[in-house]
């Protein structure tokens, strides 16, 4: 045996019983650390009444809301981390929203464009009658509600302002004679007033 050999034994048997010792521990339960406690404390504390703050201009509905807290509430948040996600799912499925309203607008616009009654290839001469209509008989106010919902472009709507609009064709006299022009003692030739 070498030197090194014996050395390397001698630190081996030395070290034995203070491995022999560690191994022990770990083989202890050991005691609950306090780290569960910690993990309480940092955990945002859940306010009794939840105080939401909608962007300016802008409203949540209150069923919505309630639903909204009972899963804010359900998941601890804290009352900035509730505002902070309304805020930003708000935003977002607002612009979802208004990205469904413009496809379904187009859609609607797409079967006005082929509708059988007042579309084709008189569409923009049929689609003038329908503005007549909605000039005549509707309000500055409707022509915006028309306007920003989309709903100008449904084909019910087009198609009753159309028809309305047929009813508005100017009217004209009607002359027996057709084109014939007459004199007004000729209308009129059994009077006393003619010369």
């Amino acid at each position: 045996m070498s030197d090194e050999t014996l050395i390397t034994e001698a630190a081996a048997e030395e070290a034995a019983p203070e491995q022999a010792q560690a191994a022990a521990e770990v083989q202890q339960p050991a005691e609950p650390e306090q780290p569960a406690a910690t993990e309480q404390q940092e955990k945002p504390a859940v306010p009794e009444q939840y105080q939401f703050t909608a962007a300016e201009g802008k409203e949540y509905d209150a069923d919505v809301l309630k639903e909204y807290e009972a899963a804010a509430r359900e998941i601890g948040l804290d009352n900035d981390q509730a505002n902070l996600m309304l805020g930003r799912m708000s935003a977002m499925l607002e612009q979802r929203h208004g990205a469904q309203m413009e496809a379904l607008s187009n859609q609607w616009a797409q079967q006005s464009r082929t509708d059988a009654e007042f579309g084709g290839d008189k569409l923009n001469e049929n689609m003038a009658v329908a503005k007549r209509a909605l000039q005549q008989y509707g309000s500055p106010e409707l022509s915006d509600l028309l306007n920003q919902s989309g709903l100008g472009n449904h084909p019910a709507f087009i198609r009753m302002f159309y028809r309305v609009g047929l009813t508005l064709r100017e009217d004209g006299m009607v002359n027996g004679n057709k084109g014939e022009a007459r004199s007004a003692q000729s209308f009129y030739n059994a009077s006393n007033m003619n010369p």
